[in-house]
């Protein structure tokens, strides 16, 4: 038996990717490593390896880099959080960054952003902060936003005085004062229409019944039943809900949750008929609870 390892290493739009490939089979099949590596095989996307010369050290880009390591531990242990606030007669909450930020010796700039948006929302917070530290002890305003764009995951982008030193990173902080409607209006964003709602409902179904997106035996597949959800087919809801409430009954409650926070928010996304059935359901569940 032969066998042969290849590595193929490739710039792609600056990012280093790299290919491993292993052929198994017999030497007379698949050939020996001169026959894969000559030009009837891998050959000619071949190039013979040149060493490359030796970077020259540049004192200025290291000490950037290290500050730019030592910024990030520093924001990375900072303790800053988030506040949430209503924006009086508007459906807009504002998100304010609280908390001592920390003194980044070798960071020219520093913005901040929520990562819902795009980096054209960044706001700067810090001014020169090498010399005068924190610059606003009353927080950072980094915006008013609707109630699905609030998050704790906050962008940052440090700079350095060295142009290619620069770097991007998240943090996970917390966040007082979300409003209770949040997640009801981050449902309404991504289910956006009824078919959304229908495909989510499938999605929460399938994993009730271990299914997946294909039954087992191939025959009855999800799309199949979902054009027929999607065009009113009470029969096809009625099927899967009976399924879910016989094998796994709990998993129910996921839906009834998000039939419940979606009835929080004016979206009419939620079919009529489903609504009809789900009543049905839901008296069960109640029933089975109080038994």
């Amino acid at each position: 038996l032969g066998s042969a390892n290849a590595t193929n290493a490739a710039l792609v739009r600056g990012v280093n990717v790299e290919i491993l490939a292993e052929l198994k089979g017999k030497r007379s099949r698949v050939g020996g490593i001169d026959q894969i590596l000559d030009l009837d095989g891998l050959g000619e996307l071949l190039a013979d390896f040149h060493k490359p010369a030796p970077v020259t050290s540049d004192p200025h880009r290291q000490e950037a880099e290290k500050a730019l390591q030592n910024a990030r531990n520093a924001m990375a242990n900072a303790e800053i959080s988030l506040v949430c606030e209503p924006v009086a007669q508007t459906a807009t909450w504002k998100l304010t960054l609280t908390g001592p930020i920390p003194v980044l010796p070798g960071i020219v700039q520093a913005m901040a952003w929520p990562i819902t948006l795009a980096d054209s929302h960044a706001v700067a917070i810090k001014q020169n902060v090498a010399k005068h530290g924190d610059a606003s002890p009353q927080g950072y305003d980094l915006g008013s936003f609707s109630a699905a764009s609030l998050t704790g995951l906050i962008a940052f982008a440090l700079h350095t005085d060295h142009p290619d030193v620069f770097a991007r990173f998240v943090l996970n902080l917390p966040v007082s004062g979300l409003p209770d409607e949040r997640d009801a209006s981050i449902l309404r964003t991504v289910l956006a229409n009824k078919d959304g709602f229908l495909r989510y409902l499938l999605l929460l179904l399938g994993q009730a019944n271990g299914d997946g997106l294909t039954s087992g035996n191939g025959t009855r597949t999800w799309g199949h039943l979902f054009r027929r959800m999607a065009q009113g087919d009470d029969v096809a809801l009625l099927e899967e809900l009976t399924r879910t409430y016989s094998r796994a009954p709990d998993r129910l409650l996921d839906v009834k949750k998000l039939v419940h926070d979606l009835q929080r928010t004016e979206a009419d996304i939620i079919p009529e008929h489903f609504l009809q059935l789900w009543s049905v359901f839901e008296t069960a569940l109640e029933q089975r609870r109080e038994h």
